[in-house]
């Protein structure tokens, strides 16, 4: 074969190089390009140009890039892309690409300090924690970022990648989802001589080495990775000594058996507060070898097995114990916030000026505080107005709290403040009164809000609080149904609207009624209720819990709840009372008038409930109807969802989008307006809502009109909708990400160049502002 004919034959791909640089806390550096539309950062490298090897190049884009010139010890990742993949340059053909990450060694704070970028390619470089960084990358820069981080972390081989996904076998580092974060330098000194008498010891953790020298870690899984630790933890009452409280901690948490373990050292604890106030104590630090290693298994303490890693001493991201009731101690340290439920079962949130979050009350320990407990209660009334007597603790948690939440804060270099953790105890008490004085902390607080449980921002304690064993309660005397089907829907009954003359006019609710004096039982109330107001009789009903309603004169009926499964068709029904019946998913119940009470009581049975199986639920022939009843509503009478969308307009002309993050259900990686959905709400208070949560925009009402309505539809069992866009003629603020999990980044479009990943009906409502339309539909059958 000609030597032309053999070159056509090979295939071209294109070639790229970067960089694993960091500093001297392990936090890696990325680059942000000046010509990536969507605001992705990079690692420190470029293309490799003709001619060049890609240690050439990657040595070359460093020094053009940071004026840094850095040796690279090794290639620590290979990564081949497809061609046409979506990670790639878009707009631009390309056949594919090999890249290679080199290791660029940890810099010192002088080098940092030289880094000079080239402003016309590079606007701002950053150190990021793994976790962060992966953030702020494309998804598959991310995986390829972390693959070559970890390979240089635990000195293994280098890793092989396509498309973003291992190619061989995927490393222990990749497989647990391991990260670094960032720990300050600086400790509590650690005491060699032997702890005082006087001091109880009340922690005890270990470094296990196996034969060769290496280390045993352990890793909790966690929403954003798991973070490495030492196996030990607290010394319980039925520890004999310390070093009991290590054997156990050890065979729980990674299944070791351990010679007898040799004291290091200890380190102080002064006040003793996160074990409930008990004064200065001793936190232990250990070493002994491992004589086995068994099967991996569950914790007790957590409910799940922990992953099991080896490392070297110097690999072993551990440091010894902190002050973790102080918060000057900056690896992490304990706050205590309070879980505040109403009579209607709402959660109560402020919304915290310094980081602009909506959480529910709380802060750091002071030394004057008696508990943690009283922690909380403090910090409720210092940053609400509420007193301690207007709460009680709930029972069964008078005296723990209900969640402990890990969570990260952005460093304060103001304020000297590093990036550090927080160990939050919350506490959970019940409001005792309904009326409620507020007086914020003006200096940290702008307004507090009372959320339903479905909407608590917290994801773990939402779904604490929805599992969460209601008291015992008094005798009702009143019954109601919960209805469900084999989709997980629920079968809920809009009443008339009758003001002043039924309980909840106008609102979505459920079957049900008041006891009769032939009702022997609530299950005969609830059945005889059932068969008057809808003509259905169901086979199985169970008691599933007790509610309570309150009246407009502050007295409270309690309500018996039965639960039961049923499958048919709710247009089919004898409806007597109200306007009709219909199915609805949990998800969907926030779009409803519907109480709290109601939505709550939906999700926690929903919760409880093993997953439903897909498709269809089969709808049995209706049976013949009685000769005379009122007609079912209208074939197709459906409710509407209503989404507020917000039209942002500069006096330039350019109008605000907002990139959707790639996990969102409703368009991933795609531009839309600013929007949300209704609650219980009207319209513009939605949009005034929706504005300051995720964009912190402040806007007035007087400041809004109505610019256009969309009526559109998806698929054909989605439920239709009404998309109202509202201009605010005037704002505050300029947009930043307060919802990340939703939306990655805010920039104003070019009406007449908006991007090609946008949402059909946003695009198609632009079109009709600019020209004035105040109405379009779309996805409807033709």
């Amino acid at each position: 074969m000609p030597a032309d004919q053999y070159a056509a034959t090979r295939h071209a791909a294109w070639l790229g190089a970067a960089a694993i640089i960091t500093n001297e806390v392990g936090q890696v550096l990325l680059v942000r390009p000046t010509y990536r539309e969507d605001g992705s950062w990079v690692l420190p490298g470029g293309v490799v140009e003709h001619g060049e090897h890609p240690h050439v190049t990657c040595r070359r884009e460093i020094t053009e890039e940071l004026g840094l010139d850095l040796p690279l010890s090794a290639v620590l990742a290979v990564h081949s892309f497809s061609s046409g993949h979506p990670d790639l340059r878009p707009g631009a053909y390309c056949p594919g690409e090999v890249r290679f990450v080199f290791d660029g060694g940890v810099l010192t704070p002088d080098q940092v300090e030289a880094i000079r970028l080239p402003h016309e390619e590079l606007s701002e470089c950053a150190f990021l924690d793994t976790r962060d960084a992966v953030q702020r990358l494309r998804p598959v820069d991310g995986q390829i970022m972390l693959s070559a981080y970890r390979a240089r972390l635990g000195n293994t081989a280098t890793a092989h990648l396509a498309d973003g996904q291992h190619i061989l076998e995927v490393p222990a580092l990749d497989r647990h989802d391991v990260h670094v974060r960032y720990r300050p330098l600086w400790d509590s000194p650690l005491h060699r001589s032997p702890v005082p008498e006087r001091l109880p010891v009340r922690q005890a953790w270990a470094w296990c080495f196996i034969p060769d020298g290496r280390v045993v870690v352990v890793a909790d899984p966690g929403p954003r990775g798991a973070l490495p630790m030492l196996p030990g933890g607290t010394v319980e009452s039925t520890d004999a000594t310390p070093e009991d409280t290590l054997h156990r901690e050890a065979a729980e948490e990674a299944q070791l058996t351990l010679t007898d373990p040799v004291r290091l050292g200890w380190v102080l604890d002064k006040t003793g507060e996160v074990y409930g106030g008990v004064g200065p104590n001793a936190r232990l630090r250990l070493a002994a070898w491992v004589t086995d290693i068994g099967p991996a298994a569950v914790d007790p303490a957590t409910g799940h097995p922990f992953a099991r890693l080896l490392a070297t001493p110097a690999q072993t991201l551990d440091r010894p114990g902190e002050d973790i009731a102080s918060r000057s101690t900056f690896t992490g340290h304990v706050t205590c916030g309070a879980i505040v439920v109403d009579q209607f079962g709402r959660i109560l949130h402020v919304l915290h000026l310094a980081s602009g979050k909506v959480l529910v009350p709380g802060g750091h320990t002071e030394p004057t505080d008696d508990s943690l407990a009283a922690v909380a209660l403090r910090e409720l009334h210092e940053e609400t107005g509420l007193p301690p007597g207007a709460v009680t603790p709930w029972p069964g948690y008078e005296t723990v709290p209900l969640d402990i939440d890990i969570h990260d804060i952005d460093a304060r270099p103001g304020k000297g403040e590093p990036g550090h953790q927080h160990f939050d105890l919350r506490f959970l008490f019940r409001l005792q009164t309904t009326e409620v004085s507020v007086a914020l902390q003006q200096e940290e607080v702008g307004g507090i809000e009372w959320r339903p449980v479905d909407r608590v921002t917290s994801p773990a304690l939402r779904n604490m609080l929805l599992k969460l064993p209601l008291p015992v309660e008094p005798e009702a005397a009143n019954a109601s149904a919960l209805i469900y089907n084999d989709r997980g829907e629920y079968l809920l009954h809009l009443r008339d609207y009758f003001p002043g003359q039924i309980w909840e006019p106008g609102m979505w609710s459920l079957l049900g009624g008041g006891r009769e004096p032939q009702d022997a039982t609530l299950e005969h109330t609830v059945r005889r209720e059932l068969a008057e107001e809808a003509g259905l009789d169901l086979a199985g009903l169970s008691p599933f819990a007790t509610e309570y309603a309150s009246h407009d004169d502050g007295t409270t009926v309690p309500i018996a709840v039965y639960a039961g499964r049923w499958n048919g068709d709710p247009r089919e029904l004898r409806l007597t009372e109200g306007v009709m019946l219909a199915w609805f998913a949990p998800d969907d119940l926030h779009r409803l008038r519907i109480a709290d009470t109601t939505s709550a009581l939906v999700r926690r049975h929903a919760a409880s409930l093993p997953p439903m199986r897909s498709g269809p639920v089969p709808v049995p022939a209706p049976a013949p109807a009685p000769a005379e009843h009122r007609p079912a509503s209208p074939h197709g009478t459906v409710p509407h969802i209503i989404g507020v969308h917000l039209y942002l307009e500069r006096p330039d002309g350019t109008v605000l989008l907002g990139l959707r993050h790639p996990d969102s259900a409703f368009a991933p990686s795609t531009w839309h307006v600013l929007a949300g959905h209704c609650e219980q709400e009207n319209a513009i208070d939605c949009l005034i809502r929706e504005a300051m949560e995720e964009a912190g925009l402040r806007i007035e009402r007087q400041d809004v009109e109505l610019v256009h309505v969309v009526h559109h539809i998806g698929q054909p069992r989605n439920p239709p909708r009404m998309a109202l866009f509202f201009r605010a003629r005037t704002w505050g603020g300029e947009p930043v990400l307060r919802e990340p999990d939703k939306c990655t980044q805010w920039k104003f479009w070019d009406p007449t160049a908006l991007p090609d990943d946008l949402v059909p009906y946003t695009r198609l409502a632009i079109t009709k502002i600019r020209n004035g339309e105040p109405y379009s539909e779309t996805g409807w059958p033709a």
